[in-house]
């Protein structure tokens, strides 16, 4: 836990430099919390905190020469019940935009996902199709 802690204010440093140029500078994210009554047959009724999917990340651009932009996206998990989450563990990409289109690299949402997660009534759940398919959840 320290040890990620410091990676994260690490990287922060590095960072801020190159951020605080960016032309267009995004903060964003979804926390999505579940506070849940349990109770255990036999056992005592208690509450518990639950994560669904939350995420925090940071995107932005800075414009080039000749309508060429530079483009970057950091997107991580977050765990406020256990206090874990992973830098860059979703969409995270580096890359350049023209007129011509978007190159970039780095780990992104397939098209397939992208394209049919809104039809999910499912979603968040082990029952949505993103863990039927075995995406590793």
């Amino acid at each position: 836990m320290k040890a990620t802690i410091l990676r994260t204010a690490l990287l922060g440093l590095v960072s801020a430099p190159c951020l605080a140029q960016a032309d267009n500078l995004q903060l964003y994210g979804r926390l999505n919390l579940g506070l849940e009554a349990v109770r255990v047959h036999g056992g005592e009724a208690g509450t518990r905190l639950s994560n669904y999917r939350s995420v925090f990340g940071v995107r932005g651009s800075e414009e080039l020469a000749d309508g060429l932009r530079v483009l970057f996206q950091v997107e991580g998990t977050l765990s406020p019940d256990t206090g874990a989450g992973a830098v860059a563990a979703r969409d995270t990409r580096v890359g350049i935009q023209g007129r011509w289109g978007t190159l970039f690299a780095g780990n992104w949402t397939t098209p397939y996902n992208g394209a049919t997660a809104g039809l999910d009534p499912f979603y968040p759940t082990t029952a949505g199709y993103m863990s039927i398919i075995g995406n590793g959840s």
